[in-house]
C-alpha cells in the first residue's frame, strides 16, 4: 500500500506539482490537497473522494500515517477548501478549475504543505531518516 501511494504520488508530483498547484495547470494540485483534506478532516472518509484518496485502506489507519498527523498538525486547509474538494463527485474530477478558481490564494499559500508532501514521498522509507520531518511552523 505505500508503495503504490508513493508511486502515485511521485509520478504526480513529479508532473510539476510543486509549481502547477499554485498556478493552476492541470489539476495535480488535488493529489496533496486531497490526502490533506483528509487527514484534517476524517468524516470526509465516506465521501466518494475520501474513498478516492484511502485507496482502501482504513481511515484510522491513514490518519495515523506521518504525512497525515504533519497535515493536521499544521492545519493547512481549511474546512471550506476541504469541502469542496471532498464534496466532488468523480465526473465532476475532469475539470477541477472551479474549485481551484475559488481557492487560488489558498492553494497558493499551501507551498510548504506541497514541499513538504513531495520531499515525504521521495524519500525512501528504509532510510533511518524516514519518515521525512514535519516542517517545525508553516513559512
Amino acid at each position: 500500500m505505500q508503495t503504490l501511494l508513493r508511486l502515485i504520488a511521485t509520478l504526480a508530483l513529479a508532473l510539476g506539482a510543486h509549481t502547477a498547484h499554485a498556478r493552476g495547470d492541470g489539476d495535480i494540485w488535488i493529489m496533496v490537497v486531497g490526502p490533506m483534506c483528509l487527514s484534517q478532516y476524517p468524516s470526509h472518509a465516506s465521501t466518494e473522494m475520501g474513498k478516492i484518496f484511502l485507496r482502501g485502506a482504513a481511515i484510522d489507519d491513514f490518519v495515523e500515517r506521518p504525512f497525515a498527523r504533519c497535515f493536521r498538525q499544521h492545519n493547512w486547509a481549511s474546512r471550506n477548501l476541504c469541502e469542496d474538494v471532498m464534496g466532488l463527485q468523480k465526473e465532476q474530477m475532469r475539470d477541477l478549475q472551479s474549485v481551484h478558481e475559488r481557492h487560488r490564494d489558498e492553494i497558493r499559500r499551501l507551498k510548504p504543505a506541497f514541499d513538504y508532501f513531495n520531499s515525504y514521498i521521495n524519500q525512501d522509507p528504509a532510510s533511518p531518516s524516514w519518515p521525512f520531518a514535519c516542517p517545525e511552523e508553516a513559512r
